[in-house]
């Protein structure tokens, strides 16, 4: 039958070694321990015991707390006399700048010009310019059919004798010179434009 030659030792075993070398520095410690000095033994001795010391406490004052009522300082408030209330506070102001220049302008009707729609026929409208002289021209616009009757507006003096008189659509700033034939800016549009004549008033013969 087979031996094994190696021995396995447990873990937990300290060595033989370090546990003897442990005993004998306890013996050595406790031996020491025993040995007692004679020179502490006489400063024991010498040393006379401390009386104990008795600290006194005075008694406290007691907090004196006085009404806050009391205390308390009456304040007289001056009523302000009739002639103060009377004056009104002066408020410093500064002048506001004021442009007299518009920010943008458009050609406004004439005060004494007129348009209105033709009684006769609705597709038509009757200019009256200031001096009474009528025009009847096409009541809608050829560029962008917008309405004259309503968005027309009528410029006397803006232009010389040789245009005279023009009819102006705001929406995109067409213009049609009425003495003209109402014909536009570029010669190919028009709102056939033609003076309206009124017949002689008759005349009775007696």
């Amino acid at each position: 039958m087979f031996e094994p030659t190696i021995k396995y030792r447990r873990v937990n075993d300290p060595p033989k070694d370090i546990t003897q070398a442990l005993g004998k520095l306890d013996i050595k410690d406790e031996q020491k321990d025993n040995v007692k000095s004679p020179g502490k033994e006489q400063d024991k001795v010498k040393q006379p015991a401390k009386e104990p010391t008795v600290i006194r406490k005075e008694p406290e004052e007691p907090i004196k707390v006085e009404n806050p009522a009391k205390t308390q300082e009456v304040v007289q408030v001056q009523e302000p006399t009739k002639e103060e209330v009377a004056k009104p506070e002066s408020i410093k102001t500064e002048p506001v700048k004021v442009s007299t220049v518009p920010d943008y302008s458009f050609e406004e009707e004439e005060e004494d010009s007129q348009i209105v729609v033709d009684p006769s026929d609705k597709e038509r409208i009757i200019v009256t310019l200031s001096t009474g002289k009528q025009f009847t021209a096409d009541r809608y616009c050829p560029h962008a059919g917008a309405d004259l009757s309503y968005h027309g507006k009528v410029s006397e003096h803006d232009y010389p004798p040789e245009i005279g008189p023009v009819l102006m659509c705001p929406i995109h700033y067409w213009e049609f010179a009425l003495e003209k034939g109402g014909k536009g800016g570029g010669g190919w549009a028009t709102i056939n434009a033609c003076e309206v004549k009124c017949p002689p008033s008759p005349t009775l013969d007696w």
